[in-house]
């Protein structure tokens, strides 16, 4: 009998104009992040060659394995490859912070980053590197 592993862990992917913004909940595994990338590869794919900006929030996420951790990182530096070109990751405690200081490091080496203390932070930090968060209207 051979083991399959299920989900763990549980996330919503959006787009608000040139941001796609995925929330993250609960304790991930590897399963969950390939799932994540599959649909953000979709999207990416039919956005084109469009600049976009990721915000990643982690108030609810509670953990991850180390494979997930590594499975993420393949996430993220696909993302550059389609476009992202700034990323603002919203984070509820320092437990948070120490975990992913080596993701953020390598990130930071990769596009602009910075650390938001909520949505509206966020989101005006990446308007301010051109990344709008609405559709462009012409006037």
């Amino acid at each position: 009998m051979r083991f399959t592993p299920n989900q763990h862990g549980y996330y919503q992917l959006r787009w608000q104009g040139d941001v796609m913004i995925v929330n993250y909940s609960e304790t991930w595994n590897e399963i969950t992040v390939r799932k994540l990338h599959q649909e953000a590869r979709q999207s990416w794919e039919a956005r084109g060659l469009r600049s976009w900006g990721f915000l990643s929030d982690a108030s609810e996420w509670t953990g991850a394995t180390p494979q997930a951790i590594e499975e993420w990182w393949l996430f993220f530096e696909d993302g550059v490859q389609h476009g992202m070109r700034a990323f603002t990751g919203i984070l509820s405690n320092e437990l948070q912070a120490l975990l992913l200081n080596r993701l953020t490091e390598k990130a930071r080496a990769l596009v602009p980053y910075q650390q938001s203390e909520n949505i509206d932070q966020a989101l005006n930090w990446l308007n301010q590197q051109g990344i709008l968060d609405r559709p462009f209207e012409e006037s």
